[in-house]
């Protein structure tokens, strides 16, 4: 029993010993962070000094921020007041705005009134202005009808049309107001400011009208548009046409047809086409020119460079006068449209004309109607295939070999020409 009594205190005293080696590593423990805690409380002081420094500065820059406010406080506090002051003065501005609005609208109404009795009363004398070029309409050209009291009536009408800003298109087309109505529009021509288009169209017109016309461009700077066919003009008128033309530079359309202009007068013509740099349509069908005036025409095609489109119809060029526009053809790159219809051109002619087609690169339209022409000049015809400007052929009333026509026909379909057979 004593035996089994110390066994128990034995393993009672080691199990003692192993709970003071517990206690032992606990108390090292402790002991360690009591070691650390003493290191660590070493820097307090040290850096207490550095949190006191910055927490003054920190106070430093917040009583500075404190300051800041204050003063952004009272910036804020004098815009406010800027802001009512402002207020106050455009509610002002607003009721004068708007009673000056009120105004104006009141002075637009009474503008508005006036300018409808204005434009009742414009109406009214249009109508009558009107009703007096009517009278002159259709009437005999005897030289009885040339003073009496409807001629003047008339004439004071188109004094009244002239004054109108709106009227920028005037068509006296066979009204015959004759020389003296010409003068009388030649004079009140050269001041107005609005008139673009004036067709003069059978009215009678001799050289002692036209020259007054002419002369009447020298100054005026905004017509652009001049019909003057069928009348009676002659070298006078041309003349002048040529001198005056050589000065404006507004005019882009003349129309000079049928005014019996015959051969040996050629020579203004090729004058107007020389110094004049505006004109670009110019017309001259049937003024009886012959081959000699078509070569003054073409010599002076060669060096101008603003006609596009010329009208030579019914001239009697034949084949010398076809050869003659041959040669400016080869020269001249500006010129778009020809019309040389009615001009008894034959082969000869054709083939000398489509040996320049074939060259040059700036026609786009030839009329070639009611000229004569054979198999030789139907085969002149194949030229156009080398040309890539032209876009439109006239051979109205022409015999063309059937087989060249389908070829040509062909041709044309590729080359996307429009051609009337």
């Amino acid at each position: 029993r004593k035996i089994q009594k110390m066994d128990v205190l034995g393993s009672q005293i080691r199990q003692i010993f192993i709970e003071l080696g517990v206690i032992e590593n606990a108390l090292f423990v402790l002991d360690e962070k009591m070691q650390n805690f003493r290191s660590s409380t070493r820097g307090v002081g040290s850096n207490s000094v550095t949190l006191k420094r910055y927490f003054e500065v920190t106070l430093s820059k917040l009583n500075g921020r404190v300051v800041r406010d204050l003063a952004i406080q009272s910036q804020i506090t004098e815009i406010e007041q800027t802001v009512a002051i402002l207020r106050s003065l455009l509610s002002a501005q607003s009721a004068e705005i708007y009673w000056n609005q009120e105004k104006r609208c009141l002075e637009l109404k009474e503008k508005f009134e006036l300018d409808k009795s204005r434009a009742t009363k414009m109406r009214k004398m249009t109508g009558r202005a009107s009703r007096g070029l009517n009278q002159l309409k259709y009437r005999s050209y005897d030289k009885r009808y040339c003073g009496n009291y409807k001629n003047k009536k008339a004439l004071e009408s188109l004094k009244t049309l002239l004054s109108l800003r709106s009227l920028v298109s005037l068509d006296l087309t066979g009204r015959l107001i004759q020389d003296e109505g010409v003068k009388f529009l030649a004079a009140h021509l050269e001041k107005n400011p609005y008139l673009r288009n004036l067709n003069l169209m059978t009215n009678l017109m001799s050289d002692a009208g036209g020259v007054a016309l002419a002369n009447s461009l020298r100054r005026n700077r905004v017509l652009s548009v001049l019909n003057l066919r069928c009348n009676s003009i002659k070298t006078d008128t041309f003349k002048a046409l040529a001198d005056n033309l050589a000065i404006n530079m507004t005019l882009t359309s003349l129309d000079l047809g049928s005014n019996g202009y015959y051969l040996k007068e050629a020579h203004p013509i090729a004058d107007l086409l020389k110094y004049n740099n505006s004109v670009k349509i110019l017309g001259l069908q049937y003024c009886l020119l012959g081959k000699n005036g078509v070569q003054c025409v073409a010599e002076a095609l060669k060096s101008n460079s603003t006609v596009e489109d010329i009208n030579l119809d019914g001239n009697q060029a034949t084949d010398d006068g076809a050869a003659f526009i041959a040669s400016a053809l080869m020269m001249n790159q500006t010129l778009k449209r020809i019309d040389l219809r009615c001009n008894g051109i034959t082969s000869q002619g054709f083939i000398n004309l489509f040996q320049a087609i074939r060259h040059n690169k700036g026609l786009q339209s030839i009329v070639l109607q009611s000229n004569r022409i054979d198999l030789e000049g139907s085969f002149a015809l194949q030229g156009i295939r080398y040309n890539d400007s032209l876009q439109y052929l006239n051979l109205r009333d022409m015999t063309v070999d059937s087989k060249i026509k389908d070829e040509l026909t062909r041709v044309f379909n590729q080359k996307q020409i429009s051609c009337d057979w």
